[in-house]
């Protein structure tokens, strides 16, 4: 398929299909690797400004992840692990503090 060919069903499609696919962030990735290439294309005149593909199209929504945090007796316990006078336990206690 030739450049000047593509649709923006087309666009859709592929975006729809990565969805269906691959993560939401895969697909937001995607779709702005897709949004640069077409910005190039137009620049380097592959493609005519009045088709660009993309106008007014949105990049899927990533959610946000919930990310768990420990609780601060499961810090104390991971802690306790690297008390001690050796090389070891000192390099693995350098900074308590900074999961406190």
């Amino acid at each position: 398929m030739y450049l000047g060919k593509l649709k923006r069903g087309h666009v859709e499609h592929y975006i729809a299909d990565q969805l269906e696919k691959w993560t939401p962030s895969t697909a937001a990735n995607r779709f702005g690797g897709l949004r640069a290439f077409l910005k190039w294309a137009i620049e380097d005149g592959e493609i005519s400004t009045e088709s660009s593909l993309m106008v007014n199209m949105k990049s899927p929504k990533v959610p946000e992840k919930q990310v768990r945090v420990l609780a601060p007796e499961d810090i104390s316990s991971l802690l306790k692990v690297c008390t001690g006078k050796g090389f070891e336990e000192r390099r693995d206690l350098t900074n308590p503090q900074i999961f406190l």
